[in-house]
């Protein structure tokens, strides 16, 4: 077992890492990792960087052999340089004792996200052999620089890196957010949660004689025939049908309406031809909310195992992270990165994440719910967790290929953001549309744009002014305020941004999904509020709202979304959305 830690790696006197601490400094952080062997690994082109090979790493050029234990990380400046230390073996002619010493490594670092790892790309090897004579310390550096030379690409881990984040300055800033708990139904056979922002509005679809709701990112149409209204829910492959949202009950239809074969073909056209769809062998529950709201499903009565080391019991007939605490007969249910408790499964649910009984942070990591501990507070998964929320994922663009158009449902309208520093945004915009006195800024994929004018013409935007990063956590538009320029040139733009620009935001040490406000909901009948009022231009603002997705952590990437009306049938699949600027309709694939 090694003597130095995960948290405070061991340093010598003069403050030098030695050797061994050096060589055991990051141990922790991964499975051991057999050491290279066979041949000095090759340069490696950015568009293709390899795989993070494992410490220690051997390099060797004819009969000289170099070893390189795993860094101690010193500073990563901007998230665009990286400087670290690692402790070093050097071997002649495979012969004789090893001469250790310390390489000094500055480099350029490029991150990739879907790999994973951090390339240094353009590494500057600097040698030093501090209790060698003079003489003797230059001819080993000349070895290592003969095995090792400059701008031979290393690959690391991002995850090896996290647990020195915390000497950095962190990007992801905490906020306040909403931890009070939605409206959460739990149903034992299969299920689906249709969702509205406020009472359901309905819009015409062409000339069909059939509407579509706007107010949800589920497909519902109405029928409005003489003997009362019909309504159409699509479940992924099928429908389903009730004379009342709210009551139901819901059918599988025997036919669809006359209507439906007159639905336009432009975005309607493939549910036009699959007529009812497929036959479901059961017909699920529907669970209508106008309000924020989460379902549970288990499949049949609860069934409980033991989390072992703990007074936990897990529920393991579900999809969700739910368990019953045997000291305090209670129910705990994840949602979000949040923690919500209740005597019952039934309810009424409470607010817990900042309440957690000690058990929850002596989840084995073993456990099959292990993942789980990244929304635990004080746990290393947490600390991970929001390190990794603080890395940005950078691009250098060319700014020619850059282009932005606003688009407004009529002329702009712009309303002030309370708690800011005079930013305004356009109540009525597609994309978030800002103003900071006579200028106006957009963020559209995660780059910034600027314009003289609300219609344009629009250009990249490479100063992003003060008042733009004071927009509070309460307002839809705070997540572009995640949104950085890096650096630019005249013909490039590096731009970049943390997890709060899709809604993962930092509170209490945690990392959760979405602000958790109902504040859209209570807009809703704010006819010009078309931000409020999102399904319009395609579905919910993930970076504001946090239930109804079925969010889930997934260590390594953060939090995923599986859709609104998730269950055993996916309502989200297939949504459909009007664009009240045009009166047009369109539709998505499958969520």
């Amino acid at each position: 077992m090694h003597a130095c830690t995960r948290r405070t790696p061991a340093r010598n006197a003069a403050g030098w890492l030695c050797a061994a601490a050096l060589a055991c400094s990051l141990s922790a952080l991964a499975a051991p990792t057999p050491p290279a062997t066979a041949q000095t690994p090759s340069a490696a082109s950015p568009a293709q960087p390899p795989a993070d090979e494992g410490w220690p790493r051997v390099w060797r050029h004819g009969e000289q052999e170099l070893v390189i234990h795993e860094p101690q990380i010193d500073a990563w400046d901007d998230w665009a340089r990286l400087r670290l230390r690692a402790a070093i073996a050097v071997r002649e002619n495979g012969k004789g004792e090893p001469r250790y010493g310390v390489l000094e490594i500055s480099t350029p670092t490029e991150i990739d996200r879907d790999s994973n790892t951090v390339l240094m790309s353009k590494p500057v090897y600097t040698p030093r052999f501090a209790q060698a004579e003079p003489l003797e310390a230059g001819r080993l550096a000349a070895i290592v620089r003969e095995v090792l030379p400059d701008g031979q690409p290393l690959v690391v881990s991002l995850d090896r890196l996290l647990p020195y984040l915390e000497q950095q300055k962190l990007e992801q800033r905490a906020v306040q957010v909403s931890l009070d708990p939605p409206l959460i139904f739990h149903s034992t056979r299969p299920a689906t949660l249709l969702g509205f922002y406020g009472a359901p509005e309905f819009r015409p679809v062409g000339d069909s004689g059939l509407q579509a709701a706007v107010n949800t990112p589920a497909t519902v149409l109405l029928d409005a025939a003489a003997d009362g209204p019909a309504y159409y829910l699509l479940l992924g492959e099928s429908w389903l049908t009730t004379r009342s949202l709210r009551d139901g009950p819901w059918t599988q239809p025997a036919a669809m309406p006359a209507g439906f074969a007159k639905l336009p073909e432009e975005s309607w056209g493939e549910l036009r031809q699959a007529g009812t769809g497929k036959h479901l062998a059961e017909t699920p529950a529907v669970y209508y909310a106008e309000a924020p709201a989460e379902l549970l499903i288990t499949r049949g009565a609860p069934k409980y195992r033991p989390v072992r080391g703990t007074k936990l019991q897990a529920i393991s007939n579900t999809e969700s992270a739910a368990f019953l605490h045997l000291g305090e007969r209670r129910h705990y249910l994840l949602i979000a990165g949040r923690w919500f408790r209740a005597a019952s499964l039934e309810g009424p649910w409470e607010t817990a994440t900042t309440s957690l009984p000690a058990d929850f942070a002596k989840i084995p990591e073993t456990d099959p719910l292990a993942w789980v501990l990244a929304s635990v507070p004080g746990t290393e998964a947490a600390e991970d967790a929001v390190r990794l929320a603080s890395v940005p994922q950078k691009a250098t663009l060319q700014r020619a290929d850059l282009k932005f158009s606003a688009n407004y449902a009529g002329e702009p309208r712009f309303r002030p953001i309370e708690g800011s520093d005079g930013v305004r945004y356009a109540a009525n915009a597609s994309d978030p549309v800002l103003a900071v006195a006579d200028r106006y800024y957009a963020v559209k994929d995660g780059v910034w744009f600027e314009a003289a004018a609300p219609a344009g013409p629009w250009q990249v935007c490479t100063s992003v002014p003060p008042a733009l990063y004071t927009i509070p956590a309460s307002s839809p538009m705070h997540n572009v305020t995640y949104v950085q320029v890096y650096d630019s040139t005249p013909t490039t733009v590096t731009t970049g941004y943390t997890a709060g620009y899709n809604g993962q935001y930092v509170m209490n040490g945690l990392l959760l999904f979405g602000a958790g406000m109902a504040l859209g909901y209570a807009l809703h009948d704010h006819d010009d509020d078309y931000w409020y009022r999102p399904w319009y231009w395609g579905g919910a603002p993930r970076p504001y709202y946090s239930y109804g997705y079925g969010a889930v952590y997934r260590p390594g990437y953060g939090y995923g979304a599986a859709g609104w009306a998730r269950g055993p049938y996916a309502a989200a699949a297939g949504r459909t959305w009007y664009n009240p600027a045009t009166g047009a309709w369109a539709r998505s694939g499958a969520v």
